[in-house]
């Protein structure tokens, strides 16, 4: 059963000059320590850091529709992580207090999907995130 399905669009060039003016700041605030650790090792440039914070802001956001709560204290950015499978293939990792709440509030066993799509329209870089949240 579906719990939830959450959808996110997000102006890149628009998260490029947020990166560019609070650097650390926004990569601490947005970023797990896992995926700090990931970009670090996989020598991301700047361009890159500011492309996969747009996905994992845009996921996140997505997430938190899906479970009806918005980001805040039931659905903060770290407890959300993005990956890629061996294919490239994203998918992410619900932990701590967004975990805790999908678990108490809808299902203990649950499987989330997330999907993305962008485009440059107009000059602009758009990014859309799709996430489905169902019980297992």
């Amino acid at each position: 059963m579906i719990i939830g399905i959450g959808v996110d669009i997000i102006n890149q060039d628009r998260m490029e000059i947020l990166f560019s003016k609070y650097q650390n700041r926004l990569i601490n605030k947005i970023l797990s320590k896992k995926e700090i650790q990931d970009i670090s090792e996989k020598n991301f440039n700047q361009k890159q850091i500011a492309n996969f914070i747009s996905k994992k802001f845009s996921a996140t956001e997505a997430i938190s529709k899906a479970i009806g709560t918005g980001v805040g204290s039931n659905c903060r950015f770290q407890d959300i992580c993005l990956y890629k499978n061996e294919l490239g293939k994203p998918f992410i990792e619900i932990q701590a207090k967004t975990h805790d709440y999908i678990i108490n509030t809808f299902s203990k066993k649950y499987v989330s999907h997330v999907s993305f799509s962008d485009e440059t329209i107009n000059n602009n870089k758009i990014l859309i995130c799709n996430a489905i949240i169902e019980s297992a």
